[in-house]
Formats: structure tokens, sequence, C-alpha cells
């Protein structure tokens, strides 16, 4: 078998996260994504929450399983290392939304309603971006990872970012071990 020209699956791999995401939140009841969905080039610290989006970033790719998921398996000098050496991918999911901020001339705070609504649609989010992941990673081994004797998912806790410019998000983690190429 030959790899020369080929890479792990890191793009397929990421287009399918922001799929899966897209796909379970069709089916819930919470506020729809936003429209503007993608996967990004970049530092994931470095994406401008300048609109309401959902983005999904390589974090990076490290040699051997990821921490959790085996005993590592990183190539040591001496030691030859396979083509087919497993590798991990670290993705990054944020989802942005507006968040309401002071209003007129004289910088009106907004209304307790609405800050509230703004905390309500934060935790329906949290819930149902957690629970769209779980999904993902319960069925990528029966999908993209099928045939990977190597392959796990772990995922990250959900977390949150700071309020910035009239935008709240939420990230998380997804850590893919896998041997796939593409």
């Amino acid at each position: 078998m030959t790899t020369a020209g080929q890479g792990i699956a890191v793009r397929s791999l990421a287009n399918s996260l922001r799929d899966a995401i897209e796909d379970h939140w069709t089916q819930s009841a919470a506020t729809p994504l936003p429209e503007r969905r993608y996967v990004s080039a970049g530092d994931p610290g470095s994406q401008a929450w300048d609109c309401e989006q959902l983005v999904i970033s390589l974090a990076g790719v490290g040699f051997g399983p990821a921490q959790d998921a085996a005993p590592p398996a990183t190539p040591r000098a001496g030691s030859p290392a396979s083509v087919m050496s497993v590798r991990h991918a670290v993705f990054n999911i944020a989802l942005v939304r507006c968040m309401p901020g002071p209003t007129g001339r004289s910088a009106t705070p907004p209304s307790v309603a609405a800050l509230q609504a703004a905390g309500d649609q934060f935790m329906t989010d949290a819930g149902v971006l957690s629970q769209s992941l779980v999904r993902w990673a319960s069925r990528a081994r029966a999908g993209i990872l099928s045939g990977d004797n190597m392959a796990s998912v772990q995922l990250g806790v959900i977390e949150p970012g700071e309020i910035s410019g009239g935008f709240v998000g939420l990230s998380a983690a997804a850590i893919i071990t896998c041997a796939a190429l593409e």
C-alpha cells in the first residue's frame, strides 16, 4: 500500500463534526444555529467573534494516540516510524451568539428579561452542543472511522467564552485518534 500524497483524515473529520452538529440541531427544539457555519483555517483562539457563527478549527495534530486513549506510540529516535502510525487530531468547536448590551446615548443596561433570555439561550446551546458531540462520537466509529481499529474519540468540556464586542461563545474540544488516510 502506498501512502504517498496522503494525510490523516483531518479534513473529513472536521467536516463530519460540522455536519453532525447541524444535523442534531435541526432535530432539536433549540433556537436554530447561526447561518454562518464553517471549518476554519488558523488558530482557534484568533477567530473573530463579530457575528453569530459555528466554527470548527484544528487545534493540532499529534503523534500516537491521544493521551487518555492508550499508551503513547510516539516515534522515538532510532525507532522507525510506520507511515501508518496512529495520530490524533484536536478540534475546537465554537458556537458564538449575540449578547444584549447597553443601548442608546445613555448606555442603558439591558433589561433583566433580555439578560435572562440570553442566559437561557446560552444554557440551551451548551446542552444541545454537548449532546450533538456525544451523538457524533457514538456514530463516528461506525461511519467515518469504520475499519480503523485504533480509532477513538474523546470529548472535552463545553466551556464558556468571555463576552466580547456584544457576543458570547461556547467552545468544546474533540480529540480523534486515527490512522485513516485521505
